[in-house]
């Protein structure tokens, strides 16, 4: 999901940079990267699941259960989940957690 994001991609750079790991080995920083994308996009999932009422995680578990990974985002939209809200909010947490601010 993240990892097709170009501003997710931007934003992990931007981390490994600010913690001056920009010069590790190319195989390094590539699983460094990858590993913390996979990181964010847990902790953003992982908030967004919060965020829902029992209902609502419900609904969203027979979304995934199956197979209509497709219709998650309207469903989040037309409950009134603020995603965008979570995923920025989200992100500025883990950019301070990672940076030790």
């Amino acid at each position: 999901m993240l990892q097709d994001s170009q501003a997710a991609n931007q934003f992990i750079d931007k981390i490994i940079e600010e913690k001056n790991l920009q010069d590790l080995d190319a195989e390094v920083h590539k699983q460094l990267h990858n590993d913390l994308m996979r990181r964010l996009e847990d902790r953003i999932n992982h908030a967004i699941i919060n965020s829902l009422n029992n209902k609502q995680a419900t609904q969203l578990e027979h979304l995934i259960d199956t197979q209509q990974i497709d219709k998650i985002q309207s469903f989040l939209k037309k409950e009134g989940i603020n995603v965008n809200g979570i995923i920025a909010g989200t992100m500025s947490k883990f950019y301070s957690d990672y940076l030790g601010a």
